[in-house]
């Protein structure tokens, strides 16, 4: 269902027209309340708003929208007829997928809606969602390429909101989007906040000739898994992280392991009924992730005698990399970026390191990595 929020009631029948016509279904709401109400009875798949609503307006409304349902990612739009770049900017800032002004050709609409859709059904449902302040911005980063993610990143903290994308690994850039590295800066200087990692699926449509018949239940008929958990526990200096993920089919399995350096320290396994409800599976993920990072701070003198031995470069990079991170909260930039450098002599090649260097640049007033 496609939600359209306008208080122009002949606006409100004019897209209803459109979008159903394409073969969605839709449904019209007066006021941002009126809009609420009806999305917490059904949730849509997308959600169409003006911005200027006697009352609660569209900014108001997503952000409301946003507080009653975190574990929800219902796409935005906005459609206004506030045209000036100032607005189109302050909307897209706002973390909504598009911003579209007043009159809008009907094939722009149904086009902008049909993409939309497309790439929110290629995102996997399993997610990790984590605390921007035990797991920074820049360990997010880290993660996202050890982990060599493909898919997206979303950012949340009072009413800011972004997203960032990644493609194998490495943070794909915009260069035609001149807040980019406004917005990264602004990302590396919260302490505080959420975020959400999800993973990007492929799409298969191009092979649909010659796929093979199954009696199994599709990717799409599976039951939702409830988000992972991300952080990091500080030892000695070093950063143990800590994520638990669901695991399976068959059968399903929450599984909390804490590594260090690539090596499992600890690993904790449980097995919720199979009829438990999403609320009673994710409870027992959130204990089970806290009581993983306890054992880590309790056996923090042991970790630090077992903990392997590392080539010499690759400890004192690391150690660069979280010195330059300290030095950067502190606002100390000049000392950020010289340390950063350094640790760049020893790794040429580090994706993250060279945004960390593009971002500490720009808080400088300079533009150009080198």
């Amino acid at each position: 269902m496609i939600l359209v929020v306008d208080d122009d009631a002949e606006i409100c029948e004019a897209l209803s027209t459109i979008l159903s016509a394409a073969g969605h279904d839709v449904a019209a709401c007066g006021s941002a309340q009126e809009a609420l109400e009806r999305a917490a009875v059904d949730e849509p798949e997308l959600i169409i708003s003006d911005v200027m609503m006697p009352g609660q307006g569209g900014f108001e409304l997503r952000a409301e929208y946003a507080a009653r349902h975190p574990e929800r990612r219902t796409p935005f739009v906005f459609l206004s007829s506030l045209g000036q770049p100032d607005d189109v900017v302050r909307g897209l800032d706002s973390g909504v997928e598009d911003y579209l002004v007043k009159p809008v050709h009907e094939k722009v609409l149904r086009a902008k809606v049909r993409s939309i859709l497309d790439s929110r059904r290629r995102w996997a449902s399993p997610a990790f969602r984590g605390d921007l302040a035990r797991f920074p911005f820049i360990k997010v980063l880290r993660f996202c390429e050890m982990q060599g993610l493909t898919g997206q990143v979303e950012f949340e903290a009072g009413s800011f909101r972004a997203a960032v994308s990644f493609r194998a690994g490495s943070l794909v850039a915009d260069d035609n989007d001149a807040g980019a590295d406004d917005r990264l800066g602004r990302l590396y200087d919260l302490t505080e906040g959420t975020f959400t990692i999800r993973s990007q699926g492929v799409e298969f449509r191009e092979l649909a000739g010659v796929a093979a018949p199954t009696g199994g239940p599709t990717a799409e008929a599976s039951a939702p898994r409830p988000a992972g958990r991300l952080s990091t526990v500080d030892v000695g200096g070093r950063a143990v992280q800590v994520q638990t993920e669901v695991v399976g089919p068959p059968g399903r399995k929450l599984v909390t392991a804490a590594t260090l350096d690539g090596r499992t320290l600890f690993k904790r396994i449980s097995e919720p009924p199979e009829d438990a409800e999403a609320g009673f599976v994710e409870g027992v993920l959130e204990v089970q992730h806290a009581a993983v990072e306890r054992d880590v701070r309790e056996a923090q003198e042991k970790l630090l005698i077992e903990s392997v031995e590392r080539p010499d470069w690759k400890e004192r990079f690391d150690r660069l990399f979280e010195e330059g991170f300290v030095e950067y909260r502190k606002g100390r930039w000049e000392v950020a970026r010289a340390v950063w450098e350094e640790a760049r002599a020893l790794n040429p090649s580090d994706k993250v390191l060279e945004v960390n260097l593009r971002v500490v640049l720009g808080k400088l007033g300079h533009r150009d990595v080198g």
